[in-house]
């Protein structure tokens, strides 16, 4: 529904590997990492996609995008999610902010229409009128079924803090990355660089939280370990999901590992409803791989509440992609 806004353990995953990189062999070791307080957030994804390093022109900043309506919140269900359009009807450009249940980042993202290459990751930055910038990771993904090309990153909830008085926002791809071969940056695609003029954000950023407040209510998520507000916690057999054969080729290649924390916000029935990641791994074919892998093969007996019933509810893991030689 639209409405206008006014005790975790970790896991590993290892690929052991020998000789050549193209040929490898390997074995699994799921590895305990201790306890996780943060949580989720960022984006939900169906495959995995494969990161391909940036490079951009130096540029002056382009002229602020003007809003052509007003700020819309989904108080959905299993996310908090507001919109903004900076188009026109036709040519829709959507400004978009993803809010965690628990944890301290928050997703931004940039929407437009037209397919514009394969995914790709580059270091990026994000500033709020003329303040220091902030560092990124940007991701970029064509989304086959809405017809538009996606731009997400996560920024800390104390990155994004000046962006309650800030007038601007610009999200800009860094001008020193690299190329890869044959990529569409090669071929002369342009890179991401947005500015965005700001109103309202405050009471955005006020009403996202009243959100992420009732989701916590809804999943049953504790304030601390003394007031449970389940009887039960879900139970899961990570080792099902994850093994050694799921190691990104691209990652592979590229010597590529990262650790990936995430949250998993279950139903009655023990059903991946929303799998999100907290922190990013700065790699981005192993943070697709992480979630996709959950959405297919995850299994889950429900958590059970303080009046006997199924209840929803979320757990929080970490993922840690590793490579042994």
């Amino acid at each position: 529904m639209w409405r206008l806004a006014g005790n975790n353990d970790g896991l590993g995953v290892t690929k052991v590997r020998k000789n050549c990189w193209s040929a490898p062999s390997f074995d699994v070791r799921i590895a305990v990492l201790g306890k996780i307080h943060g949580a989720c957030m960022i984006w939900r994804l169906s495959a995995m996609f494969i990161p391909v390093l940036l490079s951009a022109a130096a540029s002056a900043a382009p002229a602020p995008r003007q809003p052509a309506d007003k700020w819309v919140v989904s108080f959905a269900d299993d996310q908090c999610f507001a919109i903004r359009n900076y188009g026109t009807d036709s040519n829709p450009i959507y400004l978009t902010f993803k809010a965690p249940a628990i944890g301290d980042v928050m997703q931004l993202g940039v929407m437009k229409k037209g397919k514009l290459g394969p995914p790709a990751q580059t270091a990026g930055y994000i500033s709020f009128d003329a303040q220091p910038q902030v560092a990124a990771t940007l991701f970029e993904f064509d989304d086959s079924k809405l017809g538009q090309h996606v731009v997400l990153t996560n920024v800390t909830l104390v990155n994004l803090a000046p962006i309650r008085q800030a007038r601007t926002m610009r999200i800009k791809a860094r001008d020193d990355g690299t190329r890869e071969p044959g990529s569409w940056l090669n071929n002369g695609a342009l890179l991401t660089d947005e500015s965005f003029s700001l109103g309202q954000m405050d009471a955005l950023l006020n009403a996202l939280k009243d959100c992420t407040d009732n989701l916590r209510t809804v999943f049953r998520v504790a304030k601390d370990a003394e007031h449970p507000l389940l009887r039960r916690e879900p139970d899961g057999n990570f080792l099902e999901i994850f093994n050694g054969d799921d190691y990104p080729d691209v990652a592979l290649s590229k010597d590529q590992t990262g650790q990936v924390r995430f949250v998993l916000l279950l139903d009655e029935k023990g059903k991946v409803v929303d799998c999100t990641v907290v922190q990013t791994s700065g790699v981005a074919s192993l943070d697709a791989q992480t979630c996709a892998l959950i959405n297919l093969r995850g299994r889950f007996q429900p958590a059970i509440g303080l009046d006997g019933k199924p209840s929803k509810s979320a757990i929080s893991r970490v993922v840690n992609w590793m490579l042994e030689y």
